[in-house]
Formats: structure tokens, C-alpha cells, sequence
């Protein structure tokens, strides 16, 4: 192996803000397994809003005083890394720093606003709104604020953008393009006038109930929003410069089922070969896994090929499961970042925290953790899959329980 590519990557700080609150409070709350998700009356269709806090009122209202007018997820991706940053008391000297943002609908709410303008209301649109639409806005922004000076890009690969993007700075640490990256992921629920609706006519959206992921009940997904931000360091050089670190990025891997834009393939064999994939990038076996962290976002073929997928690798009822999204529902581009946060934690407390479901389907024959269970943690393994077939698997370690290769 390459020298350089055999480098750690360490995570020295990390923020979200979710259906449930900041980043401890979204914590404690999957402890106690609340849920975040309604039936909006209207629409009849599962739905979960992102908890705004004082804090971020208070950060945007400075953001608004130094840019004016930004799109809403460049506010969010400016508040969360700003959060992120300052948990780790941050170098601000240093610039070269990498910013990847994944998000599945981007600046999607400003671009409705140019077509509305133009098209429904005969009103020539703000020219300022032509900055504001653009992708990598939220991106660049980031840099702009922050004065970083490294590569920059925007990635949306739909619900796997966030996970996807983890493993571009990851890669770009190992290689040297810079020391520091910011990754963030964030996504506003699609507006109602347009993408909401092309969302809800595909028929994935769970409708009148939710049930939750891997319940025997499910039909279709919570549609949510959220935001995050991981820091991430050259793991020596972390040391060096006095970061605590909080976790490590051991393997990653990305594979693409290659069959349809709207549904994995059934028998999840892609699935499998991304995680099998991570976990020799990370020089360890299946068994020095300690749990899945599941993307199972609550549809019967998703999570069933999921389950196939973790069936093949570590056997039946064996390898502890979980997904979050019973709690916050999915969060489209931003859940893969939202779960390696979630998983970060839980190494740091030695908890799997529980899932929220109603009734397991059992003939997933998958270990489901409903209950949170006390144990150390050395290996989490965190999926993200997204629209197109690409699939996302990343294999976290503790920095203080560090279990190599067990024959």
C-alpha cells in the first residue's frame, strides 16, 4: 500500500442539528427513543423538521448583517461548521483547509423561488438570486468565511452526498491536498410547490403512518431534513498539534449497483461488496465489527436488501443493528454524516444506542437493537446509499480502543 494512503484520518470535531435538536440533545434523545416524525395533514405523508435553537437564530442574524441574502442550507452549512469548529478550538491560522459539502437538493428552494418569479409571478428575478441558486454555494461559502484555501467541492450522489463526501476528504488527507478538511452535509425539506411533490408521486414516502425502519410495517420513508459537519485532521499531525480526538475514519468504500435509478439491487449484493470493501481498507475482518449502523430508511426493498447484504457477511440474528432514522426519519444527502456523528458518540460512551420501530420484521433475521446495550467499541460500520445505486460504507474507529485483526 501506498505510503501516504495508509495514513489515519482523525475526526477532532463534529456538530449537528436535527429533527430532535443540537448534537446532545439529538443524542440523549435516541436514548430515550423519541421520534421526531409526524403525519403533516395536509399532505398526509411522514414528516420531520429540523429543530432550529436560539443558537443558530443568533449566528444567522450575523450571517445576514455580513452577506445579506443566502440560501437557507448555506446558513445551516455556515452555523454547523462554525459549531463544529469551535468544539475543537480550531487553529484559525491555518488555511489550507478542504471543504466538501454533500446535499441531494442543494439550493433546490432557490431555484423554485427564480422559476416561481419568472414563470407563475411575470416578475423578473433578483439578480441576487442567481449567486444564491448556484450548487457549491454553500461550499464556497465556507472557504469565504473561514479563509481556507484548499479544495473545495460540492458533491450529490442523493441520499449517500453527505457519506460520499466523507470519503473524498478522507482520500484527500491521505494524499496530501490538505491536513484539515470540513465536511458537511445539509438538506431543507423539498418545497411543497415542486420536488416535494415529484418525491411524493415516486410513491417512497411513507404515507398516514410511520412505523420506522426494519418494521414488519414499514411502507416508505419520513421525509426530514438536518445538517452536519465532521473536522477532520491527518491523525499525526493531530497529535502534534494538541486536538483531542474524538474518532477515527479506518475504511472506506464505494460501489454502485449499476440496475436502477429508483431501487437497490434486491439482493444486495453491492451493498455487501462496499461494506466487505471497507473493512479490508481498513485492515480488519468482520468479526472486529461491533455494530451496523444501517441506512434503512423504512421501505420493503431497501431495507430488505440491506438486511441481505449483512446476512451474507456476518450470518443471521448475529452482527447488532441499528438505523436512526426512526427517530429523525431521513434526511435525505446528510444522513451518512448524521450517523458517523451518532456512531462517533457512541464509541466515546460505549452505547449502541436503540432503534426506534414498531414490530421488527423478523424475517429480515437481522439483530435489531431496540434497547441501548452497554459495551466498548473499537469498529463501527456506518452505510449510506443513495437514488442511482452508489453505496457509501465507512468503517469508524475508537482512538482508545483500537482492536487489530483477530484470526
Amino acid at each position: 500500500m501506498n505510503k501516504n494512503l495508509s495514513k489515519k484520518v482523525a475526526i477532532i470535531g463534529y456538530h449537528m442539528l436535527t429533527p430532535l435538536g443540537e448534537t446532545e440533545q439529538t443524542w440523549n434523545s435516541i436514548l430515550r427513543k423519541q421520534n421526531a416524525v409526524y403525519i403533516d395533514k395536509k399532505s398526509k405523508v411522514a414528516t420531520a423538521k429540523i429543530k432550529i435553537s436560539k443558537n443558530f437564530n443568533s449566528y444567522k442574524k450575523y450571517l445576514e448583517n455580513k452577506y445579506k441574502f443566502l440560501d437557507t442550507i448555506t446558513y445551516l452549512t455556515l452555523y454547523s461548521v462554525n459549531q463544529a469548529l469551535h468544539k475543537c478550538n480550531f487553529n484559525k491560522d491555518e488555511t489550507n483547509v478542504g471543504v466538501v459539502v454533500g446535499s441531494m437538493n442543494c439550493t433546490q428552494q432557490t431555484k423554485e423561488k427564480i422559476i416561481i418569479s419568472q414563470i407563475v409571478e411575470n416578475i423578473r428575478p433578483t439578480p441576487r438570486l442567481g449567486l444564491q441558486q448556484i450548487n457549491n454555494s454553500p461550499s464556497a461559502y465556507v472557504a469565504i468565511e473561514n479563509n481556507f484555501h484548499g479544495p473545495n467541492l460540492t458533491v450529490s450522489t442523493a441520499c449517500s452526498s453527505s457519506a460520499q463526501a466523507i470519503c473524498t476528504a478522507t482520500d484527500w488527507i491521505k494524499i496530501g491536498r490538505c491536513n484539515t478538511a470540513i465536511v458537511a452535509g445539509v438538506e431543507i425539506l423539498p418545497s411543497k410547490n415542486g420536488m416535494f411533490q415529484v418525491y411524493k408521486g415516486m410513491r417512497v414516502f411513507s404515507i398516514k403512518e410511520y412505523n420506522g425502519p426494519f418494521s414488519i410495517l414499514r411502507n416508505g420513508f419520513a421525509v426530514s431534513e438536518g445538517v452536519g459537519c465532521l473536522v477532520l485532521e491527518n491523525y499525526e499531525r493531530a497529535q502534534k498539534e494538541g486536538y483531542k480526538i474524538l474518532g477515527i475514519i479506518e475504511g472506506t468504500s464505494l460501489t454502485e449497483d449499476g440496475v436502477n435509478m429508483a431501487t437497490p439491487e434486491k439482493n444486495g449484493k453491492w451493498i455487501g461488496q462496499a461494506m466487505i470493501n471497507s473493512i479490508k481498507d481498513a485492515g480488519l475482518i468482520p468479526n472486529n465489527i461491533d455494530y451496523v449502523n444501517a441506512h434503512a430508511t423504512a421501505t420493503k426493498i431497501g431495507d430488505t436488501a440491506e438486511a441481505l447484504a449483512i446476512q451474507r457477511i456476518w450470518g443471521i440474528n448475529t452482527i447488532p443493528t441499528i438505523s436512526v432514522k426512526g427517530n429523525i426519519g431521513h434526511t435525505f444527502g446528510v444522513s451518512g454524516i448524521i450517523a458517523s456523528i451518532i456512531s462517533t458518540i457512541s464509541m466515546k460512551k460505549g452505547i449502541i444506542p436503540p432503534t426506534c420501530t414498531n414490530k421488527i420484521d423478523k424475517r429480515l433475521s437481522l439483530n435489531v437493537i431496540t434497547k441501548e446495550s452497554y459495551k466498548e467499541i473499537h469498529h463501527v460500520l456506518v452505510n449510506a446509499f443513495g437514488f442511482g445505486g452508489n453505496n457509501v460504507s465507512i468503517i469508524l474507529g475508537n482512538p482508545n480502543k483500537n482492536r487489530v485483526e483477530e484470526d
